[in-house]
């Protein structure tokens, strides 16, 4: 080949090549933007989960400190009929690792008391009648709120090792607040309710068998 036709053949090679180039570039690009979405928006949506615990009681107990209880074992479940101040409701108990070992090795029924950073979680629904079973059963309806109790025994002495917190859920937001702002209704309001059951380490569900 003549060397300027062969320098034609080269310069035309390396005008093309920056096009080509981007092309590609550009194929790439694209077709990682759907990717790049369901990242972004998988962060995204794992920061508003996250956010709906960013609250803490009046008495200093965080919503946090229960976080991932959507996964932890059930203890039982319970029914609340309207009265006594109760509106009609479907409730379940839920329990963290430490407090579930301490459950199955037979605790409080063997008179020993639960191990500090023991968690154990109600959460409460609106009961309604179910419009799709073919016979009469009541089933969870709106979330209403999540209360809990954890245990250590330095923390919280003078209720004999147990701290105490209810949270509101508000459905239109997804986010939770402290049902009560005064510091003291804890100790004077839930732990004197589980007075009652002293004698089960102040913890009225058991846990049902299965």
């Amino acid at each position: 080949m003549p060397k300027q036709a062969a320098a034609n053949a080269g310069k035309r090679a390396a005008n093309r090549h920056p096009s080509t180039s981007r092309k590609v570039f550009y194929s790439i690009a694209f077709a990682s933007l759907p990717i790049l979405t369901a990242v972004i928006g998988t962060v995204a949506a794992r920061s508003d989960v996250s956010d709906k615990y960013a609250v803490t009681a009046a008495n200093g107990i965080s919503m946090s400190t229960i976080k991932g209880y959507e996964d932890w074992v059930t203890v039982g479940p319970s029914q609340v009929d309207k009265g006594a101040g109760q509106e009609e409701s479907i409730k379940l108990t839920v329990a963290n690792p430490t407090m579930i070992k301490a459950y199955r090795s037979g605790i409080p029924a063997n008179g020993m008391p639960f191990p500090d950073g023991s968690k154990i979680v109600k959460i409460e629904w609106e009961r309604v009648k179910s419009t799709e079973a073919p016979y009469s059963v009541s089933v969870p309806g709106q979330l209403r709120k999540v209360g809990l109790i954890e245990k250590d025994s330095h923390k919280y002495a003078e209720t004999h090792g147990w701290g105490y917190a209810q949270f509101l859920y508000d459905p239109a937001t997804g986010r939770f607040t402290p049902q009560h702002q005064d510091p003291s209704f804890a100790k004077a309001r839930c732990h004197t309710c589980h007075l009652a059951v002293a004698a089960k380490d102040y913890i009225f569900t058991d846990y049902a068998p299965r």
